[in-house]
């Protein structure tokens, strides 16, 4: 089903109030807090959170996944959901600020080079909010419902 961008749209903010009231995520979370949801909504298919410097190498990465921007020598600053498509060679990025990956995670896209897909660059999330952890779930959760061509209107 290929729907219009303003329905996906609509239905991705309707999943983030589900999320949100789900997990009891509504500001800032932590790589343990995104891993344990991570593997209770993906079960085998989640591969764990990381930070921008330890994204497992090709081959090792599972389905979904999720980053920081920034690697483990600073602290936290943006999460950021990866979907890894291996069939076709690509990954998916998420980023809520609809920043590019060749900024937001400039060594993940070097050695990705050409395999790197981002999502529509519109924001979602306004800058005073520090929900990013929870729209990178729901964002993954819409993919696996959805498919890749609505999850990238998102």
């Amino acid at each position: 089903m290929n729907l219009p961008e303003k329905e996906c749209e609509k239905i991705y903010n309707n999943l983030l109030k589900s999320v949100i009231k789900e997990t009891g995520f509504k500001g800032t979370t932590n790589s343990l807090e995104l891993d344990r949801m991570g593997k209770l909504m993906f079960g085998n298919e989640w591969g764990g959170v990381f930070s921008s410097d330890t994204i497992p190498r090709k081959g090792k990465l599972k389905k979904y996944s999720i980053t920081n921007n920034k690697p483990s020598t600073h602290m936290g600053e943006h999460w950021v959901g990866i979907v890894n498509e291996p069939s076709l060679k690509q990954y998916i990025i998420y980023d809520s600020f609809g920043r590019k990956t060749k900024r937001l995670l400039p060594t993940f896209y070097k050695k990705n080079k050409g395999k790197i897909i981002d999502t529509d660059y519109d924001k979602e999330q306004k800058k005073r909010e520090r929900n990013c952890g929870a729209r990178v779930l729901t964002w993954i959760l819409f993919y696996k419902m959805y498919g890749r061509k609505n999850a990238l209107k998102i």
